[in-house]
């Protein structure tokens, strides 16, 4: 799917998504402390957003502005957990999985 913009270049979808990133940081932001509320201090911003991004480019739809700040608002913690495991099996790198389990369990 592709999106011609102004001035004749063509965007794809996920790379407009991603142009879009600062305009919604402070929807990102409120997601994340929405999450902090329920107890996960340990999601950051960036991780809501790839989230986001990794949930919306799997569906390959056209998206618009307003649509991708209902996406962010619409994100569960569980489907951020599902995510969040879901990295986690898949990677291969094993500092990561550390860094990561320290993170999430709090031991420094």
């Amino acid at each position: 799917m592709t999106r011609i913009m102004l001035g004749g270049d063509v965007m794809t979808n996920v790379e407009q998504l991603k142009a879009w990133k600062d305009e919604v940081y402070l929807v990102i932001a409120s997601k994340t402390e929405e999450f902090h509320l329920y107890g996960y201090e340990a999601v950051t911003p960036e991780e809501v957003w790839e989230c986001v991004l990794a949930k919306l480019e799997r569906r390959k739809d056209e998206y618009m502005l307003h649509q991708l700040v209902a996406e962010i608002f619409r994100l569960t913690v569980n489907e951020y957990m599902n995510w969040v495991t879901i990295k986690a099996v898949t990677s291969t790198d094993l500092e990561l999985l550390e860094e990561e389990n320290n993170m999430l369990f709090g031991i420094d």
